[in-house]
């Protein structure tokens, strides 16, 4: 059986892949994630994950990878380079050099840790593809982008501070018994003045080529995602959002008009109240359940009530 588990959460990622008893986390969510993770992972009777691949270096994708390497044996991490040149942190705010210096210092102790208890893979072109079971993700977005536009002396942001890591986010893409999945990671889709990087979303779109079944919404449908151009391939039937409906039906609803204009058919499935567990059957057959709703008994944060 091949499953792909988006766990219940709002402006985070935590997305288990399973592939016949074996299993593997795309992103960890934040440090205060861990429990909810373990306590799913347990339930299911997961005693060890193929690999973990974090997407990109933001706390709400990082955060629960300390822990679960400490609790399960885990074959593989797949990291990629961090440059500490944020000019912004995974939240939005402005990030100084005492931020960017502690997060190279976290990035430092979680690939020493998982070279110890696991082996450490740095995503780049020559490895581009994080395999298991029936599942063969390929890759996309595996250079520091951020990296060469400071470093680059005809770049027109050469030894400057411009971005954000989601420039850096790379994204997957799996073709799995004819069903197409593809998890978006924080990718966007900004106008730079550096042909090579310029347009992520719209590069990415074009290297898959193809409508997707199941896609992962990047960014949590926040931001300057998608143009017509990227979206008229891709298509997507199935999008989840890791994000509030009340957001995405409200200040990104932009990016819901232009996933529909592209698929009219689609369905939009936010993370905020429930999780959704979809099961890849014979024949590209692709169909999902709900999973861990909120508890009916707590209150709601106001950023999930419906006004």
């Amino acid at each position: 059986m091949n499953r792909i588990h988006f766990l219940r959460g709002c402006w985070l990622d935590m997305i288990l892949v399973e592939s016949n008893g074996l299993f593997a986390m795309i992103d960890t969510g934040i440090e205060e994630s861990q429990d909810q993770i373990m306590a799913y992972l347990d339930g299911l009777g997961v005693k060890r994950l193929e690999f973990i691949l974090i997407t990109h270096f933001h706390r709400d994708h990082y955060g629960s990878l300390p822990a679960l390497l400490e609790k399960y044996p885990v074959g593989k991490v797949y990291m990629k380079d961090f440059s500490g040149l944020n000019i912004a942190d995974s939240a939005g705010k402005p990030a100084d050099r005492a931020y960017n210096l502690d997060e190279l210092r976290k990035c430092a102790e979680m690939c020493a840790k998982a070279r110890e208890v696991s082996e450490l893979i740095m995503i780049s072109p020559e490895a581009d593809h994080a395999s298991f079971g029936d599942f063969d993700f390929r890759v996309l977005g595996t250079t520091n982008a951020i990296r060469e536009m400071y470093d680059d002396p005809e770049s027109p942001y050469h030894g400057q501070v411009c971005f954000g890591e989601n420039i850096n986010s790379t994204a997957l893409f799996a073709e799995v018994n004819g069903t197409t999945v593809y998890l978006g990671g924080d990718a966007v889709n900004s106008d730079l003045d550096y042909p090579k990087y310029t347009r992520q979303n719209d590069r990415y779109a074009r290297e898959v080529g193809k409508p997707i079944d199941l896609y992962k919404v990047p960014h949590h449908c926040c931001g300057n995602l998608f143009t017509e151009e990227g979206l008229s391939i891709l298509k997507p039937h199935f999008c989840v959002v890791t994000n509030a409906k009340r957001a995405v039906n409200g200040p990104f609803s932009a990016n819901r008009d232009l996933l529909l204009a592209s698929n009219p058919d689609a369905q939009i499935l936010c993370t905020d109240l429930c999780g959704y567990v979809f099961t890849l059957g014979p024949n590209g057959s692709l169909s999902y359940e709900e999973i861990d709703p909120w508890p009916k008994d707590v209150d709601l944060p106001f950023w999930l009530r419906e006004e």
